[in-house]
């Protein structure tokens, strides 16, 4: 699997690019919604890279910032990217799971995030778990990612 057919397997749309990224929470922390706004504003997510990703913070406190909706446009950047360098395999995974010790689907936020992904969409985030399980297993540093992300996203 190379990255363009990840690209179009995805069907996820470039348009429309989200003008609001950040949630209202924690207006007092200015430095990682800066750097969001700096790396994502105004861009596609497929000219988004892993590096962008990686100079803001980790995942789970970009998705802390970025709104549900917002936080979803950009995910494929990071299922793409991550083709690439599999040393950073982690950052997907944590991107498809919620962020609690649990791992437990529970809160608004994590809702509105997966109800937007479409049938189809959820179908290839699947695929794209399986292919990691198959190809870069080694490289997850966090065993029970995979496992969570395949019982959060199995079909119904």
């Amino acid at each position: 699997m190379d990255n363009s057919g990840l690209v179009s397997m995805f069907c996820f749309s470039k348009k429309p690019i989200p003008k609001a990224l950040l949630s209202d929470q924690n207006v007092f922390q200015r430095e990682i919604p800066d750097e969001i706004q700096t790396r994502f504003l105004g861009r596609e997510w497929c000219a988004v890279n892993l590096g962008d990703w990686r100079n803001v913070a980790t995942v789970i406190a970009i998705k802390h910032f970025m709104t549900a909706g917002t936080f979803y446009y950009y995910v494929p950047s990071l299922l793409v990217g991550v083709l690439d360098n599999f040393d950073f395999v982690d950052w997907p995974l944590e991107a498809l799971v919620p962020s609690s010790t649990s791992r437990v689907q529970k809160g608004k936020w994590w809702f509105d995030y997966f109800s937007l992904f479409s049938a189809r969409q959820r179908a290839a985030v699947l695929e794209f778990i399986y292919y990691i399980d198959k190809a870069a297993s080694e490289y997850v540093l966090d065993t029970n990612l995979l496992g969570v992300a395949r019982q959060i996203w199995r079909p119904v």
